[in-house]
């Protein structure tokens, strides 16, 4: 039978042969053969290019990462700083609590010293209040809340010299101490940083900072904020990637700042977004149960 088969297939063979030119039957496996090694060197070429740039990558995302971490290390000590000065202002006897003109005046210089700093205010333990904050076209708000106010807070456009030009708005039985950044700040005794505000007119995250006498008496709260604003702008300045994303969330999941089209302007939480990734929000989901800082660049 072994042997029947090995004559077929020399049957076949002779008669091939004779059929297909020598020539043919020479050149015909070395075509093949190089077929083979240009064929597997491209796939190699191409799975170590593809490689390489998913190597470039990853490393540009964490570049990224690094540079919003710079970034927001900077930024967010701004607001401390703020609060310090006013903090040791108050202490060494430079600002009077009691007189809310010269604390107006104070924060309202002191608003246009720092870039990054969108309102500074000093609430006292004895009910007066005073604010000051940059709005996005350079003009300047304050907020006076005293005896002189009827107690209620009043929020005034001012001039390029501190003056009141118009009453904007007027919050009546206003309380900043039952305030939850004013509460907190107290319950902790030393500067905490709030929850994200979300509000028509702005977007920020506050530091707070309780003041006390050298008794240990609680004098008043300072509170600084950072815009949502110029952090969304900083995202957006960067070179990610032509389809990349950037965004920075609080821990519950509220989303703070971003370099995409969406607002920061509003109460949401990323996953409730529309034109985010659904991969990225797996993945920052992942991170804010687990409680870590997160920044993450797609």
């Amino acid at each position: 039978m072994t042997m029947s088969i090995i004559r077929l297939f020399d049957h076949l063979i002779s008669k091939l042969s004779r059929k297909i030119p020598l020539r043919t039957v020479i050149i015909v496996p070395f075509v093949i053969q190089i077929f083979a090694v240009v064929g597997l060197t491209g796939w190699l070429s191409f799975k170590n290019g593809q490689k390489a740039v998913d190597d470039l990558a990853t490393q540009l995302r964490s570049e990224v990462a690094t540079r919003i971490h710079q970034h927001l290390k900077t930024h967010t000590t701004m607001p401390h700083r703020a609060n310090q000065i006013n903090a040791n202002a108050i202490r060494l006897g430079q600002l009077n609590l009691e007189d809310t003109p010269a604390l107006e005046r104070h924060l309202w210089k002191q608003i246009q010293q720092f870039d990054t700093v969108s309102y500074v205010g000093i609430g006292t333990e004895k009910g007066s209040y005073v604010g000051a904050q940059l709005l996005d076209n350079g003009a300047t708000l304050v907020e006076i809340l005293d005896q002189t106010t009827g107690n209620q807070l009043e929020i005034w456009e001012t001039d390029n010299a501190a003056t009141h030009t118009k009453l904007r708005e007027t919050l009546p039985n206003y309380a900043h101490q039952d305030q939850a950044w004013y509460a907190k700040a107290v319950t902790e005794t030393k500067p905490v940083w709030s929850q994200a505000y979300f509000s028509s007119r702005r977007t920020t995250l506050s530091v707070n900072q309780p003041i006390y006498n050298d008794q240990g008496h609680l004098l008043a709260v300072a509170t600084a904020d950072i815009s949502a604003l110029e952090m969304s702008q900083f995202l957006r300045d960067l070179k990610i990637a032509q389809t990349g994303q950037s965004f920075i969330l609080e821990r519950e999941g509220f989303m703070v700042a971003t370099s995409t089209t969406e607002k920061p302007y509003r109460n949401v939480k990323l996953a409730e977004l529309q034109n985010v990734a659904p991969a990225f929000k797996g993945v920052a989901s992942q991170h804010l149960k687990k409680a870590e800082p997160f920044i993450k660049a797609t």
